[in-house]
């Protein structure tokens, strides 16, 4: 059984998520965690509040040695290409259907990614931009 941590001080986020995944999974939940122990888990699921509250900083998500997905309330689009830029191997909103949802975790563990299609294209032209920035710098 895959371990899945949910890094969450929201009590709707934690109830849903954890009753959602598990039958599944082995689900570990917190509000702080030390990123050396991260490694111990499939997945790491992390309440966006925690990005905008700057608790944990978006940049460190390439750095983590485990797949990333995102929850946020409503998040705009802006906000969730900035995230899967930042490495995030996904995005879903905090009312998201539980058939989603699970089809999101499901996809994120078999090595996919998880994003509305429309945003790939956004996505993509933002990591050319941050290769041709750092190519030009060189």
């Amino acid at each position: 059984m895959k371990n899945i941590l949910l890094l969450t001080n929201n009590e709707f986020v934690k109830d849903k998520w954890q009753q959602l995944l598990a039958l599944d999974y082995q689900i570990t939940v917190c509000n702080l965690v030390e990123l050396d122990v991260l490694y111990l888990y499939s997945l790491v699921v992390i309440d966006a509040a925690y990005i905008e509250s700057l608790a944990f900083d978006p940049s460190i998500i390439k750095q983590l040695p485990t797949k990333v997905l995102v929850l946020g309330n409503n998040w705009s689009e802006e906000q969730q290409v900035s995230v899967l830029v930042a490495g995030a191997a996904g995005y879903c909103d905090y009312n998201e259907s539980t058939t989603v949802a699970l089809k999101a975790v499901e996809s994120i563990l078999q090595g996919d990614l998880w994003m509305q299609r429309h945003q790939i294209t956004k996505v993509i032209s933002s990591l050319v931009q941050m290769t041709s920035n750092l190519t030009q710098e060189l």
